[in-house]
């Protein structure tokens, strides 16, 4: 699981950006059925609504927040809700120990928030000079999720991001 949010996280530190004014998201989920849609209150996203809908349009729950550009993951009950990201950038995740990276909402009550110092287990900047690598690189960041995942204990996933390197083993 670390390896993965590790990928995100390195295939996401980008160059300053400016958000996107807030609109309206509405994102539907063909498995399920399932409708969610999130309206901002100000030009921000700052304040908000969010809905999960059914395929009939039964409001199942509604969370007081705007989701905004922020990867959305639900279960398939419906019950869970993963937010991925930050509101402006969804997916791109600031390098900031302190910035949310992931929250966990149960029946539109939050259950977890973490941070991305949290998720890693360290701080971006020292994984990043720890194991000596710039931040964007194809073979270079397999090979990171590769040390990553060996350091966890979680072998297989390491053995197969270093498998999947072209140049560089």
């Amino acid at each position: 699981m670390k390896i993965f949010f590790t990928l995100l996280l390195l295939s996401s530190l980008t160059h300053a950006m400016k958000p996107a004014p807030a609109v309206e998201r509405k994102l539907s989920d063909f498995k399920t059925g399932y409708t969610l849609i999130s309206t901002p209150k100000d030009e921000y996203g700052s304040v908000g609504v969010t809905k999960l809908l059914t395929k009939k349009g039964k409001t199942l729950w509604t969370l007081k927040e705007y989701i905004g550009a922020r990867d959305v993951f639900t279960s398939p009950d419906g019950k869970t809700l993963v937010l991925w990201g930050n509101s402006s950038f969804g997916g791109m995740i600031q390098p900031s120990n302190q910035s949310i990276t992931m929250v966990v909402f149960k029946n539109a009550q939050m259950i977890k928030s973490v941070t991305l110092k949290e998720l890693l287990g360290t701080d971006p900047e020292t994984l990043v000079a720890e194991l000596k690598t710039p931040v964007f690189g194809g073979d270079k960041q397999l090979l990171v999720a590769s040390e990553i995942a060996s350091r966890n204990e979680m072998y297989d996933r390491s053995i197969n991001a270093a498998d999947r390197t072209i140049i560089l083993h």
